[in-house]
C-alpha cells in the first residue's frame, strides 16, 4: 500500500485532478460525488476514486451477456449504486427507440451477478506477450488509459527488482518505494 502523502505533498497531489490524461476521455454521469467514470472503450467504463491518494481505478466491462467488474476500488463509498447506474438495461436511454412492446421495463431487475472465479495471489497471467498487439492498457491507479508497451517496461523493472535492484526510499515505518528507471513500486521494507 502507498504511503499516506504529507500535507504538502497532498497539496500538490490534490491540484492534478481531474487528470489532464483522464479528461481526454468521455465523462460519464455516475450517482454521487465520490466517484468520477469515463468510458475509454466501447462497454469499458473506467470508475475512478481520484478524491483518496491512492486513486483507484476499477473497470466496469459490459458484454452482450454478463459483464465484469475489475477491482471493486478501495471500498470508503459503495461501488454497487455506481455499477447499477452503468449497467442498466432498462433506462429510457439503453434502447434505440422504444423498448420491445410487451417488455415489463417497470419489473425486470437483471439478475443478481455472482462471482465465478476470484483470482488467486500464485495465478500468473502473462501480459507482457500481449503488448505488440494491444491498443490500450488500463492501469489499476492515477490514469485511466496507458500506452500498452508500458508492460515490458514493467515486466523488465519487475525482474531488476526481484533481484534486489532499483533506488530504495524508505516510506513509513514498513514501506519502501523502488525506482527502476521510469517506473516505481511500493514494498514492504526487508
Amino acid at each position: 500500500m502507498p504511503a499516506i502523502p504529507s500535507e504538502a505533498s497532498a497539496a500538490s497531489w490534490c491540484a492534478a485532478i481531474p487528470r489532464r490524461e483522464n479528461e481526454a476521455f468521455e465523462r460519464v454521469t455516475v450517482p454521487g460525488d465520490w466517484h468520477t467514470a469515463y468510458r475509454v472503450e466501447p462497454g469499458v467504463i473506467a470508475i475512478v476514486e481520484a478524491k483518496q491518494f491512492q486513486e483507484a481505478i476499477s473497470y466496469l466491462i459490459i458484454g452482450t451477456k454478463r459483464a465484469l467488474l475489475f477491482d471493486s476500488g478501495i471500498g470508503l463509498m459503495p461501488l454497487k449504486p455506481v455499477v447499477d447506474a452503468l449497467a442498466n438495461e432498462v433506462s429510457p436511454d439503453a434502447f434505440c427507440g422504444a423498448p420491445p412492446a410487451d417488455a415489463d421495463t417497470a419489473r425486470f431487475r437483471a439478475r443478481p451477478r455472482t462471482v465465478s472465479r476470484r483470482i488467486a495471489p500464485s495465478d500468473s497471467i502473462d501480459l507482457a506477450s500481449l503488448a505488440p498487439s494491444l491498443r490500450r492498457l488500463l492501469p489499476a491507479h492515477n490514469t485511466v488509459s496507458a500506452d500498452p508497451a508500458r508492460l515490458i517496461a514493467v515486466a523488465k523493472a519487475a525482474t531488476v527488482l526481484r533481484n534486489g535492484g532499483g533506488t530504495r526510499t524508505a516510506q513509513g515505518d514498513d514501506q519502501a518505494r523502488v525506482t527502476i528507471g521510469d517506473v516505481t513500486f511500493m514494498v514492504r521494507r526487508e
